[in-house]
């Protein structure tokens, strides 16, 4: 089994009380995540919040490539407030790291793909997505976003 990761960084002027209850709104991480232009295809269909966090799950619906319709849902796993989350996602993971500074927060997002053979990962990673570009494109629009 291999797994590819991609992991980014950014520092956000607010609290992590604030960054942390901005990001674990699946709609606003959706909104930060998927390109504009992409969300025409691209929606949460259904989101349930648990009061404890853990066992929240998110459906999502749209397009692969534009043309084959996919759905998934996202399931969170981990929670611990002001610290970490981990969702879930259909054969990988997210990873949502806060970290208080000197002057606000450290916000770490990491995605991980894990597939059992090597040649399907690298090519979703390449085909699908750019995972470096697309992580970057989300942390700095959270960035605007909390602290706007």
């Amino acid at each position: 089994m291999t797994a590819t990761r991609h992991e980014h960084s950014v520092h956000i002027d607010a609290p992590v009380e604030t960054v942390f209850a901005y990001v674990e709104d699946p709609n606003h991480f959706i909104e930060a995540f998927i390109p504009e232009e992409e969300r025409r295809h691209t929606a949460a269909v259904d989101i349930t919040m648990t009061p404890e966090g853990v066992g929240s799950t998110v459906r999502l619906t749209g397009r692969m490539l534009h043309l084959f319709h996919i759905e998934w849902t996202v399931t969170r796993e981990e929670y611990i407030r002001n610290e970490r989350i981990v969702d879930h996602v259909p054969a990988g993971k997210l990873v949502y790291t806060f970290t208080p500074d000197d002057t606000g927060t450290t916000f770490t997002l990491a995605f991980e793909w894990t597939f059992n053979l090597p040649v399907v990962g690298d090519a979703i990673d390449r085909v699908s997505w750019n995972g470096d570009r697309d992580l970057e494109h989300a942390l700095t629009e959270l960035k605007q976003a909390i602290e706007s």
